[in-house]
């Protein structure tokens, strides 16, 4: 079985919490830097995580990982 790293799993987390906090608790730039950095954050943590298991099962389907 191919699975995702937890570590992309709490980036991923941790994208949101600064995304939604900066929105929640923010306002003006401030708002809007934190919300584009906490999901850009997630995004990239997703796309990473993605290609990480893409990679992961093709190996696997060759027979490099064990």
């Amino acid at each position: 079985m191919v699975r995702i790293s937890k570590s992309w799993y709490y980036l991923m987390a941790m994208g949101l919490i600064v995304g939604i906090g900066g929105h929640l608790m923010f306002n003006g730039a401030v708002d809007e830097i934190l919300e584009f950095i906490g999901f850009m954050e997630f995004i990239g943590a997703l796309v990473c995580g993605l290609t990480g298991l893409i990679i992961k099962y093709l190996r696997k389907k060759k027979g490099l990982l064990h």
